[in-house]
């Protein structure tokens, strides 16, 4: 049997044990805040040189993430984030209709603008994009074991061309060291993101076949006219076709990459002239 005297003395063993891992795990997480202490303002003002470009990459790569996910969305769902006016055909998952007839039999384009599908890809952002990009970033905790990291507010865009998404990222955002030889403070503009998806060219022949029908011309009497006509905006876009019904048509234009990092490109959309 063991004392009590020696029940006690291995209780304050384990106390004491536990409190040397807990002092030396602190030690391990709070040192590069421990030796910032004492630096000097120059020696701060070049540590955080160092630190800039990883700050500014760490928000490139994930405004990259998850502006890609959001514009793979878009173009699965004709150019809409939120289409809840609008209806579907269910055909391997729902194509969205963008012409269709109004209650007088006149035939409506309802397939986005250029400048619509931007503000969708706002609209995204606003909903869960900037939530994601935040969480991919981890609020920074990484840098903020080195030092202080004060992220300003932030406003992300897209200038949608023919052969790529340009992502304008407005998010000044602070990096500072402070010790008891001086301070150091820095503010980081960050880098524009460029997708390599062409959507512009890509919007202008879906909107060409949706005008085609606009004009009750149906397009599938005109591909091959069409695109023996447009042979160099469709040098990379395929279109493909499906017929649920004989009134309805489901058109799949998809890129073919041709540079390098660039992906293939889906955009799904339905006409029903029923």
């Amino acid at each position: 049997m063991i004392k009590r005297g020696k029940k006690g003395q291995v209780t304050l063993f384990i106390i004491i044990a536990i409190a040397v891992v807990a002092v030396v795990a602190l030690t391990i997480v709070f040192w590069p805040r421990i030796t910032g202490i004492f630096m000097s303002q120059q020696e701060a003002e070049a540590f955080l040189a160092t630190q800039s470009e990883s700050v500014r990459d760490a928000v490139y790569d994930c405004t990259e993430s998850v502006s890609k996910e959001i514009f793979e969305t878009i173009g699965l769902q004709a150019g809409y984030y939120n289409w809840d006016h609008l209806y579907a055909i269910e055909y391997a998952g729902p194509k969205i209709v963008v012409m269709y007839k109004d209650e007088n039999a006149v035939r409506m384009n309802k397939l986005p603008s250029i400048e619509m599908i931007a503000q969708e890809y706002q609209r995204a952002l606003q909903d869960y994009g900037y939530d994601q990009i935040d969480s991919c970033l981890n609020n920074f905790a990484g840098f903020k074991r080195k030092m202080n990291v004060e992220p300003g507010q932030k406003t992300i865009t897209a200038q949608i061309s023919d052969d790529d998404i340009l992502i304008d990222i407005d998010w000044p955002i602070t990096i500072s060291k402070s010790g008891i030889r001086g301070d150091a403070s820095q503010t980081l503009n960050q880098r524009d993101v460029l997708l390599l998806i062409p959507l512009g060219k890509v919007w202008r022949v879906a909107n060409d076949i949706v005008n085609s029908e606009v004009e009750q011309e149906d397009f599938v009497n005109q591909i091959e006219e069409y695109i023996q006509s447009h042979d160099f905006l469709l040098k990379y876009i395929s279109i493909g076709m499906h017929y649920p019904t004989s009134e309805q048509s489901i058109y799949l234009l998809k890129t073919i990459p041709h540079r390098l990092g660039e992906e293939e490109f889906l955009f799904y959309f339905a006409v029903d002239r029923t």
